[in-house]
């Protein structure tokens, strides 16, 4: 006879705490144990009693009836076994139904069980020799003639009495996986794992709008936010902890999203110069687009030489996108994983975007102003900056785009305005050409400027033309200046790392390239006027 108590007692001292202290703190440790006996019966009979046994009331005796090998399959015992731990460890860490006679914590929990276990090593051989199972609680179901489990006293002490008829126990042996065998010492449910903002698959669809699938009942805001929140649980160096710190003061900057762009300059020009993409943006449908890099800078320098407004990312988002990026990179996590979702693409707006985006609002704002002070009949200009490839990555340093006012040309027939905007294509080539000609080390040598129109009528799209396809629902910043703010202007300039390198060492190539545009400008502004407005 193995009497439980006393085995206890002797094992781990007159200090042991009660059975249900015993079977609380001790769950990992005996999961460790029956892992190693690899019996399943024993295993699943040894458990559902100490499960039991652990969550009587405090002063009852009564031994709750488990389903003998008779009555059950084994498969059948594993299924209730496991359902009644399931039921037993309570997320709350306490018995279900059962006052707690103190509270600790998880960490404790795990201590005490390693101690339990060096204290009380498992005897395999001695165990292996009994069969044990619990006594059936209907009045007919016979009692097993291997073992029996009884109650001794009234005092609660759980006796396991094995037959010595020599009876071997029948042996398959089960490789059981740790995490199966954790599910008894489960005392809370994991925290909820919060999920990482993913870019959304290419081709979905939302309200709409092609690429821009999103469910209803997700926050994205409030995912990102808590994602991001959770960064500070994982830093590890003090390096990582000056980073995050800054992104913390930054982060609540950005609550307003007026707070997140920059608009600086002067009324004189009539010109505004846009930078949207001096952050990486997240797309609808897309992957995250990549920092252009300096041209914010570039675009800055060139809408002062100009004497007009540049609209752009303010310098605090700058750098806290950047820190985003940097630390999503670091900790192995997907490309935007940590991009703020307000961010919207200025230059992938979907029309229902439009009333409400931030950036597209401001270039309103500036185009009615300018109406107002200069009259409808004034021309205004919209220059978006952007940076692409060193050739032959692109075709030339410096590739002009027309594709939105050639699209807007279109719609007016029978106007000769289609003809008008190959005209200021073909002067911004020749004033732009003879500006970029004095860079002497503009490097590698390849075509200095080259100017995209598009198609006729804008059915279809070129590369850095400025236009999106009409069906494709989306309105780059060129469109949104002619179709919806009301620019009579507008062209998107592509411009090579070599270029934009160069503009910026270079002050008088900074300001050789403004009077070039606003010489080609000027030309054209007589000959072209504002229709339908």
């Amino acid at each position: 006879q193995l009497d439980w108590p006393e085995h206890r007692r002797s094992c781990c001292g007159p200090s042991a705490p009660d059975a249900v202290e015993v079977v609380r703190r001790s769950a990992t440790a005996f999961a460790e144990a029956v892992r190693g006996f690899r019996h399943e019966r024993f295993r699943d009979s040894v458990l559902a009693e100490a499960v039991r046994r652990g969550g009587r009331e405090p002063g009852r005796d009564h031994l709750l009836a488990a389903p003998t090998p008779e009555s059950s399959s084994a498969g059948a015992d594993r299924r209730d076994t496991e359902a009644s731990a399931e039921a037993f460890l309570q997320p709350s860490g306490g018995l279900a139904g059962v006052a707690t006679p103190r509270s600790w914590s998880p960490g404790e929990d795990e201590d005490a069980a390693e101690a339990l276990c060096r204290e009380c090593p498992p005897d395999p051989a001695r165990f292996l020799k009994e069969v044990v199972h619990v006594r059936g609680g209907s009045k007919s179901g016979p009692r097993s003639p291997a073992t029996a489990m009884t109650e001794s006293g009234g005092t609660g002490e759980i006796q396991i009495s094995a037959e010595a008829t020599g009876r071997e126990v029948e042996a398959e042996e089960l490789e059981v996986e740790a995490e199966e065998l954790e599910v008894e010492a489960r005392w809370e449910e994991p925290a909820e794992r919060v999920a990482t903002p993913e870019p959304e698959p290419e081709g979905s669809e939302s309200d709409g709008e092609p690429g821009a699938a999103r469910r209803p009942d997700v926050d994205p805001v409030g995912t990102w936010r808590r994602t991001v929140e959770a960064l500070w649980l994982c830093a590890s160096t003090d390096e990582e902890l000056e980073e995050l710190e800054e992104l913390r003061e930054l982060m609540a900057k950005s609550s307003e999203s007026p707070a997140r762009l920059q608009l600086e300059g002067q009324d004189d020009g009539r010109i505004l110069v846009t930078a949207p993409h001096c952050i990486p943006l997240l797309r609808d449908g897309w992957r995250p687009h990549v920092v252009e890099h300096c041209t914010f800078e570039v675009a800055s320098a060139i809408a002062k030489e100009l004497g007009g407004w540049c609209l752009s990312w303010s310098r605090a988002e700058q750098r806290r996108s950047e820190l985003l990026w940097t630390v999503a990179k670091q900790r192995g996590m997907g490309e935007g994983a940590l991009l703020d979702p307000r961010n919207r693409d200025p230059n992938h707006l979907s029309t229902a975007e439009l009333g409400t985006d931030p950036w597209f609002q401001q270039m309103l704002r500036i185009a009615m102003r300018w109406r107002d002070t200069f009259g409808r009949g004034r021309a205004i200009l919209h220059l978006d900056v952007h940076g692409c490839r060193d050739p032959p990555g692109s075709s030339s340093h410096l590739t002009v785009g027309l594709g939105a006012m050639l699209a807007q040309a279109g719609r007016c027939e029978g106007s000769g305005a289609g003809d008008e905007v190959a005209a200021f294509g073909d002067v911004l080539k020749a004033e732009l050409t003879a500006a970029l000609a004095l860079i002497d080390d503009l490097r590698p040598d390849a075509p200095l400027v080259h100017v995209v129109l598009g198609p006729a009528g804008g059915k279809a799209a070129c590369r850095f033309s400025g236009a999106w396809l009409p069906r494709a629902r989306r309105h780059t910043q060129s469109q949104q200046a002619v179709d919806f703010a009301g620019f009579t202007h507008a062209a998107q300039l592509e411009m090579s790392k070599a270029l934009r390198r160069a503009l910026l060492r270079n002050r008088g190539a900074v300001s050789r390239f403004a009077n070039a545009v606003r010489e080609a400008w000027a030309k054209c502004e007589t000959r072209m006027t504002l229709r339908g407005r």
